[in-house]
């Protein structure tokens, strides 16, 4: 049983509410730090994403562009489409700071150790 202390022990009044206490206090910190965690990790994933929004935005529509033009290709319809053939070469234009995500908190240290940098000179 969850919180069961031995059968042959008789424990005070002030003993067992003290062992109540303390596991239920200690059953809601873990709590607490259980969804402090998975908001943590929620919350770098759904930055991660948005930093990256705009390469997905331009990869969704040059994924639907090459299904546009297969179709297009193969119903024969639109005959100046079919005679020629491209390739369409579509890259995002990145910042000399954009490279591979780090996260939130990494970010902004970096940002602090520049500042010190920069005070301290």
């Amino acid at each position: 049983m969850l919180g069961a202390t031995d059968e042959g022990e008789e424990l005070s009044l002030p003993i067992k509410v003290t062992m109540w206490v303390v596991f239920i206090l200690a059953t809601l910190i873990s709590q607490v730090i259980m969804f402090n965690t998975l908001i943590a990790i929620l919350g770098d994933t759904f930055s991660r994403i948005m930093e990256k929004r705009v390469h997905y935005s331009i990869k969704a529509k040059a994924e639907m562009y090459a299904d546009f033009m297969y179709w297009v290709r193969n119903i024969n319809c639109f005959n100046e489409f079919t005679k020629s053939k491209y390739l369409y070469v579509v890259r995002p234009v990145y910042d000399e700071e954009d490279q591979e995500w780090e996260g939130a908190v990494t970010t902004m240290k970096k940002k602090i150790e520049n500042m010190r940098e920069n005070l301290s000179h």
